[in-house]
């Protein structure tokens, strides 16, 4: 085994602060894979980067994202944006919305404990220790002023920067 890289297979071996490593190519792979749930959140794709996380089998990534969901009663959501002609099913057709059968029970979705995921997720963005694509993700998932800073390494054009304020702005509300 070489010197300086992480011993055990967990996600948390590169970040226990013993200055072990990834090998490179691991190391390029996780960069790319938050660099592309980025996009996703950044483009409102929530349910694409969970699938995203999944297939790349790291389910914690998806259930960190799906912590973003509002706690809410699916089946009033569902019978409204069918009343508005958002979301039509016809008899036949088989609905996915991308929610897993735990989320059905009762109709309720989302996160009941969002204040504890929330300050979880500007915690890990704050985090020195975690890179800066997976501390950008976190960033981007709690949007307020204080995680401005760690997401400004992603902006590339002003729209970019005009995503980052006017979602602080809805995130405040």
């Amino acid at each position: 085994m070489r010197e300086g890289l992480v011993r055990e297979v967990d996600p948390d071996a590169v970040n226990r602060g013993e200055g072990r490593t990834l090998v490179a190519d691991d190391a390029a792979f996780e960069k790319l894979l938050a660099q592309a749930i980025y996009s996703f959140i950044r483009a409102g794709r929530l349910d694409d980067a969970v699938e995203l996380c999944r297939r790349a089998h790291q389910p914690w990534r998806a259930a960190s994202i799906r912590g973003s969901l509002l706690f809410q009663w699916r089946a009033s959501i569902s019978s409204w944006m069918e009343c508005a002609g958002l979301m039509r099913y016809e008899a036949n057709e088989q609905r996915d919305d991308g929610l897993d059968d735990e989320d059905d029970a009762g109709g309720w979705q989302g996160s009941q404990r969002r204040r504890l995921w929330k300050s979880t997720c500007i915690r890990a963005a704050l985090n020195s220790n975690l890179s800066d694509s997976e501390r950008v993700v976190y960033a981007a998932l709690t949007p307020t002023p204080q995680m401005f800073t760690v997401r400004k390494s992603a902006y590339r054009t002003w729209e970019d920067h005009r995503w980052a304020q006017i979602s602080i702005l809805c995130g405040e509300k």
